[in-house]
Parts: C-alpha cells; sequence; structure tokens
C-alpha cells in the first residue's frame, strides 16, 4: 500500500519512487537502544514516553542508469523531504527507508542526511535507515 511516483522524460523513465505511512517504534529486533536514544533525543521532552512516532517510508526508489549520477536521485530526496515539511498533511516526523545493504546504497543515503538505526541489521540485506524531517529548513535544504 503505496503511492508510486514517476519522473518521465519523454518517452522515458528517468527515476521512481513509493511512498506510504508507516511508524517508528522501538522493536529491540530491528533498532538498537542507541539508535533508539539518538531518536528520543531529537524528541520534545512531553513525548518521550511514547512508543513510537509516524514516520513516511520510501519504498521502491530507482534512478534509470542514463540518468544516475547526476543528481537526480538526490534532487528527488530533496524533493521528499521538502514536501513533507511545507505540505505535510500526516504530521510525520521522520523518513525511514529499508535500503539494499551495499555501499553505494546505503552511501547515497548516508550523503543526503539519513543515519542507520542501529547495527543489529549490518549484516541483513537490507538496512533500516532514518531521516528526521526537523533537520530540514523552511523554505528548502
Amino acid at each position: 500500500m503505496a503511492v508510486t511516483y514517476l519522473l518521465e522524460f519523454g518517452d522515458e523513465t528517468a527515476a521512481y519512487f513509493c511512498l506510504s505511512n508507516d511508524f517508528l517504534a522501538f522493536k529491540e529486533s530491528v533498532v538498537s537502544s542507541n539508535g533508539w536514544r539518538r531518536i528520543l533525543s531529537v524528541i520534545p521532552h512531553e513525548k518521550r514516553h511514547l512508543k513510537g512516532f509516524p514516520a513516511a517510508k520510501i519504498g521502491r526508489f530507482a534512478v534509470n542508469a542514463k540518468y544516475a549520477g547526476g543528481g537526480l536521485g538526490t534532487e528527488i530526496l530533496d524533493y521528499i523531504k521538502i514536501s513533507f515539511t511545507t505540505k505535510n498533511k500526516t504530521g510525520c516526523r521522520f523518513i525511514i527507508v529499508d535500503a539494499i545493504n551495499n555501499g553505494k546504497a546505503t552511501n547515497f543515503y548516508l550523503k543526503n542526511g539519513f543515519v542507520f538505526m542501529g547495527e543489529k541489521d549490518k549484516d541483513e540485506k537490507t538496512r533500516i535507515m532514518l531521516f528526521d524531517l526537523k533537520l530540514v529548513k523552511p523554505g528548502g535544504e
């Protein structure tokens, strides 16, 4: 259950991504205690008792090889971040992604401000990564 967005140039799909609603909850099996403490450190004190926080999830995300390496992926992430901070109708605080666990994918998200949720998934096929939307400055990044 996600909404898929396509970026097309002429008859060619340049990129696509999916967005869905999610909930960032503490799960000891996935999120380390340090990862959860990192999240709580940016949450207002009066909300720290909550067991989870609303989030948006980026599902499938790909850039056509013809357009790869030119900054299109970063521009799309910037668009997503800005749309959730200026037109946010869901009240989410975080963006989550299950990044393919290879250097290319995880480095892309790290370069774009995402952080790992912990180390428990470091040997898994995907790694949970998080972006705090409070880092987006009004009027763009």
